[in-house]
C-alpha cells in the first residue's frame, strides 16, 4: 500500500506534526500539515503486483479488503468515501476520503488513522527441541529446532526419520502429541509399519495452539 495526503487549509488552523497511517502492523509517516477543525485526507490504496521473482512459482494473490479507518484522539473519524468495508483487486488502486473532525481547542501534534481488515490472528510458536517418543526410548527428531509464524489453529508438518527409533517391521497403531498441541493426522496414515529399510520417514501433522508457545515438543508414538 502507498499513501499520500492532500490538504485542505482555512482559519481556525489545527497544526500536525506528523499523520501516522497504521496498516496491517507496519506504520507509515507522512509530513505535517496546517488543517481546519473539520477536515478531509485523501489516502491512495495501491494493491500492485510484483514481478520482481517472476521466476518463481506465483501464489494466487487475493483483493486488500479495508473493513474500518480509526482516529486517534483527539480526533474523530466522521465520514469515509468509498463506504467501508471496500475492496482493492490486485493490480488496482482506489481513493479513499476521510473527513475528520479535530479537537475544540488548540492543537500541535500529530494525527493517527489505523485502517482495520480481516487478517487473521497470529501466533509465534518456538520449538527448540522436538522428540519422538515409544515407551521409555525418545530421539530427538533434529539438531536445530524450528520457529513458526502461524495463523492461530494452523496445522504445521514435523517430518521424523522413524528408523531411529523403532526397528524393521514395528508397527504405530496411535500417535499423541504433548499440550498444547493437537495430533491432527499423518502420512503414511494410521495404522502403519516400518517396512522399508532405506529411508522411512513420516510426517506428523500438528495443530498449532491458539496463543504463543516457546518449549519442547514431543510426538509419542
Amino acid at each position: 500500500m502507498k499513501f499520500n495526503v492532500f490538504k485542505r487549509r482555512g482559519k481556525d488552523s489545527i497544526k500536525l506534526t506528523a499523520i501516522n497511517l497504521y496498516w496491517k502492523g507496519a506504520m507509515h509517516s507522512l509530513g505535517g500539515m496546517e488543517a481546519e477543525h473539520v477536515f478531509s485526507v485523501i489516502i491512495p490504496f495501491s494493491n500492485k503486483v510484483d514481478n520482481s521473482l517472476s521466476f518463481l512459482k506465483k501464489q494466487e494473490r487475493k483483493p486488500e479488503r479495508v473493513e474500518s479507518v480509526e482516529a486517534g484522539k483527539p480526533f474523530k473519524v466522521l465520514e469515509v468515501d468509498p463506504t467501508l468495508p471496500l475492496e482493492i483487486p490486485v493490480g488496482e488502486s482506489i481513493s479513499i476520503s476521510i473527513k475528520i473532525e479535530g479537537p475544540e481547542f488548540g492543537y500541535s501534534g500529530p494525527l493517527t488513522l489505523k485502517f482495520g481488515t480481516n487478517m487473521p490472528q497470529r501466533v509465534h510458536i518456538e520449538l527448540p527441541e522436538i522428540f519422538i517418543k515409544r515407551g521409555e526410548r525418545r530421539e530427538r527428531v533434529n539438531e536445530h529446532g524450528e520457529v513458526y509464524n502461524l495463523v492461530k489453529g494452523q496445522v504445521f508438518e514435523v517430518s521424523a526419520q522413524m528408523y531411529r527409533l523403532l526397528t524393521f517391521d514395528d508397527s504405530v497403531e496411535r500417535v499423541s502429541v504433548s499440550s498444547p498441541f493437537e495430533f491432527v493426522g499423518c502420512s503414511p496414515k494410521l495404522p502403519f509399519k516400518i517396512n522399508d529399510k532405506s529411508s522411512y520417514v513420516v510426517a506428523f501433522m500438528i495443530k498449532a495452539p491458539d496463543f504463543d508457545y516457546s518449549g519442547p515438543l514431543e510426538i509419542e508414538v
